[in-house]
C-alpha cells in the first residue's frame, strides 16, 4: 500500500491550518472490476477512502471540487462542525470507518456552504459504494436513493453545461433500477439512447444494454 498512497499538504479552505493527507496514485491501482454504476473495485485498496480532505484542526472536510464557503458560510461551519470538533487526524491510512466520516462531514459541510448538486451527489454515491462494500445493503441503498435526488436535481436546475448529460442520464437510470425502479429507469435510458445531441457511444451502449437486462427481467417474472 506504501506505494500507491503519498502525503500531500493541504492548506484547509475554511481556517487556513496547513496539514498532510493521504492522496492515491492512481497509476498504481489494479482494477478488479467495475460495477455498472461506475463503481471500481481495486486490488488492496479503495481509493474512495481518501476522497475528502478533512481538517485536523477545525473539522472541516472537504474535496478538491469545494470552493471556498463565503463569510456567512463559514461562520455557520464553524458553529455546527468547528465548535463541536475533537481534533482528529485523518492523514493516516484509513479503514472503513474513517472513511464513511470523512464522506458523511463532507456531505453535511457541503450542504451547508451549498455546493453544487453534482458534488453532493458524489459524495453520497461513493458513501453508497463503501456501504457495498461491507455488504451493507440496508445502507447502500438507503445513499443510492440520497445520490439519486441529488442527481436529479443537476438535471432539473444545473445550467452550467459543465456536466457530462450522457453520463448522467445513465447514473439516473442505473440508480433508478438498483433502488427498484425499473419502469423510471427505462425512462432515462430512453431519454439518454434517443437524444440526438448525445454523442457519447460508450453510454449509449450501455443504455442500451442495462434497458434490455431490464425487459428480460420483465419477461422473465412477467
Amino acid at each position: 500500500m506504501s506505494d500507491v498512497l503519498y502525503d500531500k499538504k493541504l492548506t484547509c479552505l475554511l481556517c487556513k491550518y496547513k496539514f498532510k493527507t493521504k492522496k492515491v496514485r492512481h497509476s498504481r491501482l489494479r482494477l478488479i472490476k467495475e460495477h455498472s454504476d461506475f463503481y471500481r473495485e481495486y486490488e488492496g485498496i479503495n481509493p474512495n477512502y481518501y476522497l475528502v480532505n478533512v481538517c485536523p484542526k477545525c473539522g472541516y472536510a472537504y474535496t478538491d471540487q469545494f470552493t471556498s464557503p463565503k463569510p456567512s458560510h463559514k461562520e455557520e461551519i464553524e458553529k455546527k462542525v468547528s465548535n463541536n470538533w475533537v481534533s482528529r487526524d485523518f492523514g493516516i491510512v484509513r479503514d472503513f470507518n474513517m472513511a464513511l466520516d470523512s464522506l458523511k462531514l463532507a456531505v453535511f459541510c457541503g450542504q451547508i456552504q451549498g455546493e453544487k448538486y453534482n458534488i453532493l451527489a458524489t459524495l453520497l454515491l461513493h458513501t453508497a459504494w463503501i456501504y457495498r462494500e461491507q455488504n451493507d445493503e440496508q445502507n447502500e441503498m438507503r445513499f443510492l436513493k440520497l445520490a439519486r435526488e441529488q442527481f436529479l436535481k443537476v438535471y432539473q436546475e444545473d445550467t452550467s453545461k459543465e456536466v457530462n448529460l450522457a453520463k448522467l442520464l445513465f447514473l439516473l437510470g442505473e440508480l433508478s433500477k438498483r433502488i427498484g425502479g425499473s419502469d423510471e429507469a427505462v425512462t432515462w435510458f430512453s431519454k439518454l439512447v434517443s437524444d440526438r445531441n448525445i454523442q457519447d457511444e460508450k453510454m449509449i451502449t450501455r443504455a442500451r444494454d442495462q434497458w434490455m437486462l431490464i425487459k428480460k427481467e420483465n419477461d422473465r417474472t412477467g
